[in-house]
């Protein structure tokens, strides 16, 4: 098998920054939803790849799908219970592609930033922009 690119290049990730190869990358995400990215990755398609997760402080949070590189919390996070280890609600994680066939690996530090999702109230007449119609019993 044949990568995209020269023998011995490293395989770079394509994070949230949209920039192969970035060292880092952000990527904001509504609280209560437990996808956060799926990663891609320079090499040709024939190649054999494997996602992991190598760190970060809030690594034990995420889970990784080793053969599509789909982030996951690994329960949906709440915005006003922050459980990152700076409880700021900026997760960090550090994820890795390995070529199986080059044995060569790549490494991107991620942020998530969880963001609130307001709680829609009933609507009243003062509160039209963020409600929702609810029905009288």
């Amino acid at each position: 098998m044949s990568s995209a690119w020269p023998a011995g290049t490293r395989p770079g990730i394509e994070g949230p920054s949209g920039s192969i190869g970035a060292g880092q990358s952000t990527i904001e995400v509504i609280e209560n939803n437990t996808f956060v990215y799926t990663f891609g990755v320079n090499l040709d398609s024939s190649e054999t790849i494997r996602w992991s997760i190598n760190g970060g402080l809030d690594s034990k949070l995420f889970t990784i799908e080793e053969s599509t590189g789909t982030l996951s919390f690994k329960d949906a996070p709440d915005y006003e219970q922050a459980q990152d280890f700076t409880r700021d609600n900026n997760y960090e994680v550090i994820i890795r592609v390995r070529d199986d066939d080059t044995g060569l690996t790549a490494d991107q530090a991620v942020t998530v930033v969880v963001v609130d999702d307001p709680e829609l109230q009933p609507c009243d007449g003062s509160n039209v922009d963020n409600c929702i119609d609810i029905p009288p019993p």
